[in-house]
């Protein structure tokens, strides 16, 4: 397996890559920390989906409106299309409330709980 850290240069990049490859590869992992992020649990049944970079949900293509193309969490954890968890990660850049809500805003075309 190749070293989850090695794909991107960005800090912020590197750790999303490094936490998604991790918790898509341990199911069990994925609730424990799913419940600690969010304080609900994740039915034992679910299908856990991570997905980095991209949109979840055929239902939820961009605009081609760079502001909508902005608007994608750096990693999404779902379980089809009832709920999702968006991720945005920072380590060296600012987190604005723009760009969280842009993330929120581009998510909610697809699941009912975000």
């Amino acid at each position: 397996m190749r070293n989850v850290f090695d794909q991107f240069q960005q800090p912020e990049n590197r750790l999303s890559h490094a936490l998604a490859t991790t918790l898509a590869m341990d199911a069990g992992l994925c609730r424990k920390f799913l419940n600690w992020l969010t304080g609900m649990s994740v039915p034992g049944k679910s299908n856990l989906i991570v997905e980095q970079q991209t949109v979840p949900g055929a239902a939820l293509a961009l605009d081609s409106d760079p502001d909508e193309r902005r608007g994608l969490p750096d990693i999404c954890i779902h379980s089809g299309d009832d709920w999702c968890v968006a991720i945005e990660s920072k380590v060296a850049a600012a987190l604005t409330a723009d760009q969280l809500r842009r993330h929120r805003r581009t998510v909610e075309r697809g699941f009912d709980e975000v």
